[in-house]
């Protein structure tokens, strides 16, 4: 069974990929953009387009790979495109309501999930260090279906 990624180990995955995105944007956006207008837009897609890719392509961010964990689908299914946009999109935002009251869930919730996990039907999970793969591929044990995601741990990694 999949241990559980809880806030600390998820927020310093944030964190880094903050870092990343920050990094790339003041390398391209900064010196090329001209006008504020489009720097912000330019902005937004890279965020968007950052968070939805690596997750729905690797299951992870950069932040989240260094960190060791993984967004899967709380069922134990493939991830869909359509459930990573949800997550990414519409769940982010409905997390950062009430000041990140959703972020904060993670800490009271049984199995770990923010708002934007509960509305996308998502758990972090703790990648096994045996098994840590970046190449996109999925481990052996999830392709048999031998993997589900949702038992739950009281240690953080």
């Amino acid at each position: 069974m999949a241990r559980l990624a809880g806030f600390w180990v998820r927020l310093f995955a944030y964190l880094i990929d903050w870092f990343v995105l920050q990094a790339a944007g003041n390398i391209f956006f900064t010196w090329l953009v001209p006008d504020t207008f489009t720097m912000v837009v330019l902005w937004f897609v890279l965020i968007l387009s950052y968070f939805i890719l690596m997750t729905y392509v690797f299951g992870q961010t950069l932040g989240k790979m260094v960190m060791g964990i993984r967004v899967e689908m709380s069922d134990g299914k493939e991830r869909s495109f359509g459930a990573v946009v949800l997550r990414e999109t519409i769940g982010r935002a409905a997390s950062l309501i009430f000041f990140g009251f959703g972020y904060w869930m993670i800490v009271f919730d049984k199995k770990k999930r923010a708002m934007h996990d509960r509305i996308a039907e998502t758990v972090v999970t703790i990648v096994p260090v045996s098994k840590r793969s970046h190449d996109g591929q999925k481990d052996t044990d999830d392709a048999a279906g031998k993997h589900h995601p949702t038992s739950t741990s009281t240690s953080m990694a």
